[in-house]
């Protein structure tokens, strides 16, 4: 996937559709919409490419503050009871009850790899793109040709030009515009713009949705990434919370060793 965060001139709360028919200005809006939307994909992967490393490293180390307080609460409950602990079965409690915390674990850092291969597309590319998508996208799109959703060739085309469009493909959009302008001549089908049912009930559907893009993450994350000091101070936020949750871990570190110290907690080993 390539990144590049928008280089627009106009922003959703500048198009102006009072001009437009009702047709044009919900194609309009429906393409605003998917750019809002890929605009916002880009903006998480430059994040993540930032901050990645570092969020997931505190989530690393407050998932080993949590193991230490589970291996806690097994020591108190053999100590009560007055067993000794059995680390195979220690291990397969920890296993068990920190299963999630891993697995969310490693799909953090398996996101934070994708994310760092991602690579940076020029301003050209990214408007060159946009503008092959917004032509295919008022022959196939969907929601402008409900065809697509009932044919696999379409479909097939469709997702496409969904993937070349997410990472500002050129070359690959350009190929796919030949390929489906073909493709629709030799199903007889038109390469006009379908007339849209409803579209006034739709333009402010899409309304709605664009003014939820722009509003919420990882969208308004790009006031963080135009900002150097606001990049400064967020990365000192995630180093600070993370030397918390390591001091956090030592201290819990020493706790589990000063109890089986103080309590004389004994370890029943499984011989063959």
């Amino acid at each position: 996937m390539d990144v590049t965060l928008s280089d627009r001139t106009v922003f959703p709360d500048m198009l102006d559709l009072s001009s437009m028919p009702e047709q044009e200005a919900y194609v309009a809006l429906l393409l605003e919409r998917d750019q809002l939307e890929k605009e916002a994909m880009q903006i998480h992967v430059r994040y993540t490419q930032l901050f990645g490393q570092l969020t997931a490293d505190c989530f690393a180390e407050k998932i080993a503050c949590i193991r230490c307080k589970k291996t806690l609460a097994f020591l108190q409950q053999a100590i009560n009871r007055g067993r000794a602990v059995n680390p195979a079965e220690l291990k397969l409690f920890l296993d068990r009850e920190m299963a999630l915390y891993d697995s969310r674990l490693m799909q953090m850092l398996a996101h934070n790899r994708a994310c760092g291969r991602a690579q940076q597309s020029t301003g050209y590319e990214a408007r060159r793109s946009r503008e092959l998508y917004r032509r295919l996208a008022k022959l196939l799109h969907p929601d402008v040709n409900p065809l697509t959703d009932r044919d696999g060739r379409l479909q097939e085309l469709w997702q496409r030009i969904l993937t070349a469009y997410r990472g500002n493909n050129v070359k690959k959009l350009a190929e796919l515009e030949v390929l489906t302008r073909k493709t629709m001549e030799k199903m007889g089908l038109s390469v006009d713009p379908a007339e849209i049912a409803d579209a006034g009930e739709k333009i402010a559907a899409l309304q709605d949705e664009i003014r939820s893009i722009v509003t919420t993450q990882p969208y308004t994350l790009h006031t963080v990434l135009e900002d150097e000091a606001a990049v400064s101070q967020k990365r000192a936020e995630l180093e600070k919370e993370l030397a918390d949750w390591q001091a956090y871990h030592r201290q819990l570190d020493e706790t589990v060793r000063q109890t089986i110290k103080k309590e004389g907690v004994s370890f029943q080993w499984e011989t063959n």
